[in-house]
Parts: C-alpha cells; structure tokens; sequence
C-alpha cells in the first residue's frame, strides 16, 4: 500500500493482527468497481476555501456531508455514520468533536483527518491523520481511499474481536463453573488454606473472563445496568471485601459516611469499579505505602476519591490512561481495569478522572456520581434453606455434579438431568420446587423446557437460568418468559440460594 504524502501518524497498529490478505484485496476490488459512492465522508470546517476544495476533489466519487461547527458535526456523525471524518482544528468545539467520535463505540472505528494550513500549530491528540491545505486532488483522492481501507479493516478487527471475546467467554465459563462450584462445595463441608488458595486463583481467573466479556459489550454499547439506591458506603464495604484477599495487610483508609451518600446505581457493576481502582493503586504502591478513600458530597454529585502514594504516572501518560489493553505502570495486568471503570462510570451518568503530580508522586482517581434523594434499598440477608427440590439441567457433566454437589451441603434434594427430554421424564415423578435450566441445552433449549415444564408440572412452576454464553437480549428474554432470575456461570451458590429461598413454596 502506497501513501501519497506524508506518512500516516498511529494509521497501521491494529491491522496487522486483525486483517488478512484476502480482507485487503476484497476490499480493493471493491473501492475500484464503481462503489465508491456508498462510501460517506463528514467535512466538519468554516473555512469556505477548503470546504470548496474538498468537494471539487471529492464530490463526483462518494457522498459528503458537511458540517460548520464541532456540535453540530457530533449530530451529522450520529446520523450519517460517515466512513472518513474531516476536521478543521481552527472549529469551534472541535476537542468535543473528537472525543465524541472516540468514546462511541459504533463510531470509534472512523479515521478521523485533520484540515491544517501550513505554518499552524501541531496535530490535535486523537487523530489518525492530517493533510496539509491546499492539497492536489490526487493526494486528497488517494488519502481517502488509503483511510476507507482503514475504516474496513478497523469493522472487520471489532467484529472478529468480539466474536473471539464471546466464544472465549462460552468456551471458558463451563470448566470455570465446575471448579467453582466444586470449590464452593468443598470449602462449606472442609474449609482450609488450600481451599482458600484454590478459591483466590479462581477468583481472578473469572474475573479475567468478566473483564474481556465487558470490554466488548462497552465497546458495542451492550452493557446493561441493574439499578437500585444504595448508599455509597455498602459499595465501597463490598468492593474491600472482594479485594481482602489481595490486599493482604495494605493500609486502607476510609472516610466514607455512613448514610448521606445515596447513588442510584448498579451496585455490583459500581462496587467493581471501585475494587478496580483500588487494586491499581495497590499495585503501583510498595507496602507498607497505604491507599486512602475518601468521598463527600459536592453539590448535586457524590465525589469518591481514591488516593495511592506510589511510584505516580508520567504527565505525558495521563491522556491515555483509560484505554483499554494499555498499562501505564510496571503491571501484570492486562490494562483493562481503568477502561472498563470509566465505561461503567459514564453509563451511570458520572465521571472518572486520573492525576498525578509525575513519576514518583502517586496519583489519584476522583469518581463523580449523581446522588439522590431516594430511600436506599434494604439488603435482603440469607435465609435459613428449607427443604426444598431442585431440578438441575445441565448438559456439562463436570459443571452438573460441581453444582449438585454444593446445593446438596446446603440441604436441598437435587436432582439432575443433561437434556430436556430426561428432565421432562425425572419432573414427573420427582416434583420440584424450583428448576435451574441452563439455556444452552442440546435436543432443546432451556426457554422451550420450561415451557413444557410448566405444562406438565404446575403453570407456577419457578424457573432460573443459567448460561455460560451470557449473549445480548438473552436476560430479557428470560424475563418475557418468565424465569425468576438469569445467572451467569460461574453460579455464586449464596445468591442462588437468596433466590431459591425467597421463592413462595407453590406446592404441597
């Protein structure tokens, strides 16, 4: 691929992974057989001249959307989808522009070209490339068309991405629930340090997978919320808790009131963030170096600071601090902690920021959160387990017996089948309270059974899912057909008993 011009600033790094040949020559073939008026072009600048040079270039070939100012280029991009977005960096608003494109994740894939005049100020940060007007019609023509196939490439790298991403999820959530699972069952009956151990290195594994699954559901905006008021303090006590492990013996100060700072919120998906915060900071942090939290509240927001005094980050560094797969900081991690916290953060209708005075000075994460005046929800406590009958279906053997076997130390009769026609027959003379479904089933699927279910045992009969796929709509879905609840694998037996033994007993 030849460039007319000068080099492309960042214009290659995510293709050689993610495209092939076969992907680069389609996609020429394409571009030279007439198609290129598909192809749609956004030209965000004021300046009359260049506006004009850019459409006696450009205009007989593709379709060109024009916008005067930085706001209202936002709102074309969101209509036009454009394939190739130029910007003047003398527009108004044009900062907003960029940023706007770069943290939508249907639009984060357009390159986006920026309109300079020679002798002006240096390239603004976010940009793939810039072009220096006036410019010949063959260099503006042959820069187009070397960004559409950048635009292509960086569609099909985000489809083949998350694809991977759902089929890792699929692929490692079954044996990860059976271990789980195992563990869990294990550590009731005989708890040790080698339970303990076992638990800790599952924990994080799962949390891997978590992780990689949420960066592709924020990147596809696919993330959904599941929102109550809860006091800012509980989200904080849970996050600690997760991390207990791995803090070891870290000073952790907290001045967090008690009541007084109510989010309306997802208090899991918020309680991630914080644990993600505050195992960066004890990362980059040498005990005995404490991490202090703090949060008051600021008006209409709660602010949450998180503090660490360890070895800081470069002021150069800051910009680039939530991109996802990027560390910062000598970590083992895979730089996915921060990027999910802020997308998470932003879906809340708050705001996250990272400072430090430099290297060596420690740094700080401030989270900004709308607060409300709502009552907070009680926490429900676990029940004592009744005597209760449990239908498990689940066509993973391992994961089977790991779940049977951790129900069973609560005290439930269980009784397990690997398909729906085996669970139909076993329902009959078995007569269970409550039946766990995974959806994934072979034969037929975990919707259809409890169908079937239903009309054979009792139309009442309560029905949770259970999916290691975890794919778009399916928790919807569950609830239009009336399951009580949808559980992820690995399955947290604590709160699939809060669920079971919130459920009314419909039979004698």
């Amino acid at each position: 691929m030849k460039l007319v011009g000068r080099a492309v600033p960042r214009l290659y790094p995510e293709i050689g992974a993610a495209a092939t040949v076969a992907q680069m020559v389609a996609f020429r073939q394409i571009t030279c057989c007439g198609c290129r008026m598909e192809s749609r072009l956004l030209v965000a600048t004021g300046d009359d001249d260049v506006r004009a040079a850019l459409l006696r270039a450009l205009e007989n070939d593709f379709s060109i959307e024009i916008a005067g100012e930085g706001h209202i280029a936002i709102s074309v991009a969101a209509d036009a989808r454009p394939d190739v977005l130029f910007v003047d960096q003398r527009l108004p608003a044009v900062r907003e522009l960029i940023d706007a494109i770069r943290s939508n994740p249907e639009a984060r894939h357009i390159p986006v070209v920026q309109l300079v005049s020679r002798g002006e100020p240096g390239v603004v940060d976010g940009i793939d490339d810039f072009l220096v007007m006036p410019a010949e019609p063959t260099e503006i023509i042959a820069r187009v068309r070397t960004l559409l196939e950048l635009s292509h490439l960086r569609r099909a790298a985000y489809r083949g991405t998350n694809a991977f991403l759902g089929m890792i999820g699929h692929e490692l959530r079954n044996p990860l629930s059976a271990l789980a699972t195992a563990l869990q069952a294990l550590s009731l009956r005989a708890p040790s340090r080698e339970t303990e151990l076992m638990t800790r290195a599952t924990s994080r594994l799962t949390k891997l997978v978590d992780d990689l699954l949420d960066v592709s559901r924020l990147s596809r905006g696919m993330m959904k919320l599941e929102t109550r008021v809860v006091e800012l303090a509980h989200v904080v006590d849970h996050a600690l808790e997760v991390l207990s492990s791995e803090l070891g013996d870290r000073s952790v100060s907290v001045r967090v009131p008690r009541v007084g700072l109510r989010v309306e919120a997802d208090p899991e998906r918020l309680a991630r963030v914080v644990a993600n915060v505050v195992q960066n900071a004890a990362q980059h942090s040498t005990a005995p170096a404490g991490i202090a939290i703090e949060a008051e509240r600021h008006g209409e927001r709660v602010r949450l600071r998180i503090q660490d005094f360890g070895e800081g980050i470069a002021t150069e560094d800051l910009a680039s601090a939530f991109d996802a797969l990027r560390t910062l900081r000598t970590s083992n991690g895979l730089g996915m902690g921060l990027a999910i916290a802020r997308g998470i953060i932003e879906l809340h209708g708050g705001t996250i920021q990272l400072s430090s005075a430099g290297k060596g000075q420690g740094a700080e994460c401030t989270l900004e959160l709308p607060t409300t005046n709502r009552s907070a929800a009680i926490e429900s406590v676990v029940p004592t387990p009744r005597n209760r009958r449990l239908l498990l279906v689940e066509d993973n053997d391992d994961a089977a017996r790991a779940l049977r076997l951790a129900l069973e130390q609560l005290g439930y009769s269980v009784a397990l089948a690997h398909d729906g026609p085996v669970a139909l027959a076993i329902a009959d003379a078995f007569q269970p309270d409550v039946v766990l479904l995974d959806l994934g089933l072979p034969v037929m699927d975990g919707w259809e059974l409890a169908k079937r279910l239903r009309e054979k045992i009792a139309r009442e009969l309560p029905c949770v899912a259970v999916t290691a796929f975890d794919q778009d709509g399916d928790k919807q879905r569950s609830i239009e057909m009336g399951f009580v609840d949808h559980l992820v694998k690995p399955i947290d037996v604590v709160r699939l008993q809060r669920i079971v033994e919130s459920l009314p007993k419909t039979r004698s």
